[in-house]
């Protein structure tokens, strides 16, 4: 893969600004994407778990009153080998969606697009937002290159937010 990139000119430094250009056009499930583009499977590493109502920013950009039920958690993405790509954190509204798919959710067993995308019409991103950066990620206390955001559309409404903050050890690998 990394000789891949290297034969179209993109070379270490620039593979996060790469990366977040990616990301903020992209409107594929994030794991589904870096499948497809990369041959990177990511799978969820679960860290932290809950369940409250949604604050003001998140009621916002998610279509809903504050205060509306919602779960979250936190946690990696992490190759299959067991290196970690990103600190990830996800937040949906269950009452928006089937129980099977919160099921699902709940699990973790799964990446949360992929889990997504089984609903009828599929799953996409909006609202998207990525950046190159070189910040500590505050769930994986890890150097990070790119943030990323995007709000998750299913069934045609807006079910769940996502962000995931790629380490810059693993971004450095796709050059």
């Amino acid at each position: 893969m990394s000789v891949l990139l290297e034969n179209v000119g993109i070379r270490q430094r620039d593979a996060a600004r790469m990366l977040a250009d990616l990301l903020a056009v992209s409107h594929r499930p994030v794991t589904l994407m870096f499948r497809d583009t990369f041959g990177i499977d990511l799978r969820p590493v679960p860290a932290r778990r809950g369940s409250r109502g949604l604050n003001d920013s998140e009621a916002a950009l998610l279509d809903a009153p504050a205060g509306k039920p919602c779960r979250w958690r936190t946690g990696r993405l992490e190759t299959a080998s067991g290196h970690l790509a990103a600190g990830v954190f996800f937040l949906w509204i269950p009452g928006r969606l089937p129980g099977a798919i919160n099921g699902a959710l709940d699990a973790a067993l799964e990446p949360a697009g992929a889990v997504l995308d089984r609903m009828p019409g599929g799953m996409y991103r909006e609202d998207l937002r990525a950046v190159a950066s070189d910040r500590l990620d505050e769930i994986t206390g890890e150097t990070r290159s790119v943030a990323s955001r995007a709000v998750l559309v299913a069934g045609g409404q807006r079910v769940a937010y996502a962000e995931e903050n790629f380490m810059r050890e693993f971004t450095e690998t796709l050059a």
